[in-house]
């Protein structure tokens, strides 16, 4: 012992230290080396003489050694960035291999030491293994760490907020059945991660992003700690989708990242995942105004995610709706991007959540209307006609509200771009009888005034109510199916002969099956195309021999082979 302090060489001392250390294993030697204990202050300023001490104090602190114990956390505490490394990593060691190291750290820890971490003049990798250390000491014993970790939550430095962070997160999986702890550390996590996410500087935002993938991996994993963890993820979703939708470059797309393993959660969960869903929802709503095109392309991504979620809360699915009509209302008309999310979104959820959203939209089919025939945005206005549409197909009543506007919806079949959806729901509104007759009347003046001013829109029209069977009994049905039949060899039309060909296969169609009550309505609109309404039966009879014969005749006769047998 006297080689290991006395005045000889650094040389001679750091082997005598090693010497006592492999010395210390013996049990006798090792009760006549605590009978000499170390005072720190013996611990000289030679390097490698104090590297020696701190193992001699480790091996005899594995065995209870209180004095030593005390000397390797005064080293700990000392400004050496050798010294404190060395002696810190040994009491992590120490710490994980012994329960009765653990349990007699902790108690010896002082305000004092935990203060360390929170100094000013304390450098950030003294700070991170002081943090180290003190996440595994039972809290029971040492009921400074929690409130020491809360207040290195504010810490500027990005390395050491995230050591924190996962401290925090080991911490709660640890006391799992712990709930006063468990809801303390919850609070501290969610504010924590927020406040990262809403940070000014980017290191912070990157480790908070990282901290939400952590959380959610401890999800996968603590099946006790589902609740809280689901808590922590649905106040941290705010905050994200806010980056997400700024559009930050690789922040977004690690943002992003985050976010589809927040779906995942909520795939799992559903139960659990509303809240965050109803999170994401609102904030969406609230934040369209400066959206970017990174973050509507994410909106409509997440749009078509949610037609695939079943069992959604009614109450979340209205409330967006609704706060996605109040913002189409309030946004200026140059807001072309934020505009066109916002009605997209809402044509997704109208899509997956009829009853939920069938009231607000209805409630204001004149605004979508308006939009329709006034907007300058043609995508815009299409998202706005399949709205509309929507609300026709789930309730009829609602056609006298806009069945005024049938000649401005027949004037946008001109639009190349819209003539499909102004086809649907021109359609829909041919259900009524007055409608459906103004509809074909001004297709027929079209057709046959001089210049044929039928355009692209007004055959797909003709299609649509071909297809969707409009065409019913009325005197003016049957002049349509003649006048469809005469579009086909128009010469201007040519181009457009199988779309009307197709359009009147699908309506005759069902003759083969139906043939008595189909064959009943062929006859009769033959018999008004071709004699007039007053045309008797038999005239029609003896029309349908001739044709019906005409037909044999056309048919290709059979040949047979000569190597055929006989019948």
């Amino acid at each position: 012992m006297s080689s290991a302090t006395g005045c000889y060489s650094a040389f001679i001392r750091a082997e005598a230290v090693r010497s006592l250390t492999l010395l210390a294993n013996n049990v006798t030697i090792r009760n006549v080396l605590w009978s000499l204990p170390v005072a720190p202050e013996s611990v000289e300023s030679n390097m490698d003489v104090c590297l020696q001490w701190i193992r001699y104090f480790a091996v005899l602190t594995e065995h209870n050694g209180r004095n030593e114990l005390q000397s390797l956390i005064t080293i700990a505490s000392e400004d050496s960035e050798t010294l404190y490394t060395e002696a810190i990593n040994t009491l992590i060691s120490l710490v994980k291999k012994y329960d009765n190291v653990c349990s007699a750290l902790a108690k010896s820890i002082r305000p004092q030491h935990l203060n360390i971490i929170l100094a000013k003049n304390t450098t950030n990798k003294r700070a991170l293994a002081w943090i180290n250390l003190i996440a595994l000491l039972p809290l029971n014993l040492q009921p400074g760490i929690i409130p020491t970790l809360e207040e290195a939550t504010s810490h500027p430095d990005p390395d050491v907020w995230m050591a924190v962070i996962v401290s925090l997160l080991d911490i709660f999986v640890r006391y799992k059945y712990d709930a006063t702890l468990k809801y303390m550390v919850e609070d501290i996590l969610s504010t924590c991660i927020v406040l990262g996410l809403q940070s000014r500087d980017v290191d912070i935002r990157k480790r908070s992003i990282q901290a939400i993938k952590l959380v959610i991996d401890s999800v996968t994993v603590n099946e006790d700690n589902v609740s809280e963890l689901y808590s922590i993820i649905n106040t941290a979703v705010s905050p994200l989708i806010k980056i997400i939708m700024r559009d930050e470059g690789d922040m977004q797309y690690e943002a992003e990242i985050a976010f589809d393993r927040v779906k995942k959660v909520c795939e799992d969960n559903i139960s659990k995942g509303k809240g965050i869903i109803h999170s994401a929802l609102s904030t969406i709503t609230t934040r369209l105004i400066t959206i970017t095109e990174k973050g509507s392309d994410f909106v409509l991504r997440l749009a078509q995610w949610l037609k695939h979620i079943h069992n959604l809360d009614p109450v979340t699915i209205s409330s967006a709706s609704g706060e996605l009509v109040y913002t189409l209302r309030n946004l200026r008309d140059d807001s072309r991007l934020p505009r066109v999310t916002a009605v997209a979104l809402l044509e997704q959820l109208c899509a997956r959540y009829e009853n939920e959203c069938f009231p607000v939209i209805s409630s204001n089919i004149q605004f979508f209307v308006s939009i329709i025939l006034n907007d300058k945005l043609d995508n815009f206005r299409t998202a706005a006609l399949k709205l509309v549409i929507f609300v026709l197909r789930h309730d009829c009543s609602t056609l006298s509200e806009i069945k005024r506007f049938k000649p401005q919806f027949m004037l946008l079949l001109e639009a190349d771009n819209m003539k499909f959806v102004v086809a649907e729901l021109l359609s829909l509104m041919a259900k009524d009888r007055n409608i459906r007759k103004s509809i074909l009347t001004d297709i027929i003046r079209l057709g046959i005034s001089q210049e044929n001013q039928l355009f692209k829109g007004h055959i797909t029209l003709l299609s649509r109510l071909l297809i969707d069977k409009r065409i019913l009994n009325e005197p003016t049905d049957y002049v349509m199916i003649l006048f469809a039949y005469t579009l086909v060899s128009h010469p201007r039309l040519e181009y457009l002969k199988f779309q009307v060909v197709s359009a009147l296969w699908c309506y005759h169609k069902p003759i083969e099956k139906e043939i008595g009550r189909r064959g009943d309505q062929l006859r009769n609109e033959f018999q008004s195309a071709l004699f007039g309404r007053h045309a008797t039966s038999t005239e029609v009879e003896e029309w349908c021999a001739m044709s019906s014969s005409l037909l044999e005749l056309s048919r290709p006769s059979t040949v047979r082979h000569p190597n055929d047998s006989a019948a």
